[in-house]
């Protein structure tokens, strides 16, 4: 159960950032045909957003609101079996396509520092079949949820006329070891582990790849400037994973203390919506924070424009200009 307390502080924080997150994602559409933000990169962060804000409503929808009392009226007379399929699907889809997405960015920042001379040609070329891909990918292992079972629980809390829901989703169980494993906690476990693994693995070579090139003695001031930028993209995608990593960690931790019917489960539970939230709600800040094109395009989403030099630096330029 959730207190009215806490749930106005998830929604104090979560409904700002999710209208801060299409902002954002407006912003990014709107110059999409610009140098900056035409690149791939961009493209494919704008999809990741979007399943995020969709991951963050469906969470809302199964968990949030359901859990605490004071927005019991919700589900009262909930009996949409349809429905709840469909929330139980998409809720699964999110979570494997934010992976497979995080994945695509890894891959996107390893080629940029690792093969730069192919990279642009191939991102240019492919990066709507890669996101298409994951789509499919996501799609393909969610889908089958339709068909399961779903639907909103009700428990009355004692010595109270107060109650809350819970969202309950019959899957395909395993016997494990003599305990009960659910088809779909293995596979969720299982691509993101594996997932993971994978990113763990570009994003140390990347590392390493891009302190040698910091190393490199002979550089023009465009190859210095080129590889700001490819530090600055990287920085945003090693934050995704590490955060990705964290939810990844709760969610294994949480399968296992389930499978092995620990009372330290409780904890976890307790605390899954905060880490869900790290997860689905930090990458426009982290953008904005490291990114100045993305905050100038957020500036001017209000009208504003961001300064890029004052009036004695542009006047001297101009001079300087001028003598040569």
């Amino acid at each position: 159960m959730i207190s009215l307390y806490i749930e106005v502080i998830y929604l104090a924080i979560g409904i700002p950032s999710l209208i801060f997150y299409v902002i954002l994602i407006v912003s990014l559409l709107r110059h999409s045909n610009k140098e900056v933000f035409g690149r791939p990169f961009y493209r494919i962060f704008a999809v990741i957003c979007a399943v995020d804000c969709l991951s963050y409503v469906t969470n809302t929808i199964s968990t949030r609101f359901a859990l605490c009392p004071t927005f019991n009226f919700l589900y009262d007379g909930f009996n949409s079996a349809v429905a709840a399929r469909i929330l139980h699907s998409v809720v699964f889809f999110c979570s494997y396509f934010l992976t497979f997405g995080q994945s695509l960015i890894t891959v996107n920042r390893f080629t940029a520092v690792t093969f730069p001379l192919k990279h642009h040609k191939f991102w240019r070329k492919h990066y709507i079949h890669c996101i298409a891909m994951a789509l499919f990918l996501a799609i393909a292992f969610s889908g089958y949820l339709v068909i399961s079972e779903a639907h909103f629980n009700k428990h009355d809390i004692e010595g109270t006329d107060l109650y809350f829901f819970t969202f309950f989703m019959d899957d395909i169980t395993f016997s494990i070891m003599g305990q009960p494993l659910m088809l779909t906690s293995i596979i969720a476990i299982s691509i993101s582990t594996l997932g993971v693994l994978f990113q763990l693995t570009l994003n140390s070579i990347t590392l390493v790849v891009l302190i040698r090139k910091r190393k490199t003695i002979n550089q023009t001031e465009s190859d210095k400037q080129l590889l700001k930028t490819e530090v600055n993209l990287f920085i945003i995608s090693l934050a995704m994973f590490l955060i990705s990593f964290t939810m990844a960690a709760y969610n294994f931790t949480v399968t296992v203390l389930l499978f092995m019917e620990s009372e330290l489960i409780v904890g976890f539970i307790d605390n899954y919506l905060w880490v869900s939230d790290l997860n689905n709600l930090s990458p426009p800040y982290l953008l904005c924070f490291v990114s100045a094109s993305a905050r100038r395009a957020v500036f001017e989403m209000f009208g504003l424009k961001k300064p890029k030099e004052n009036a004695t630096v542009q006047l001297f330029s101009r001079t300087m200009s001028s003598n040569h």
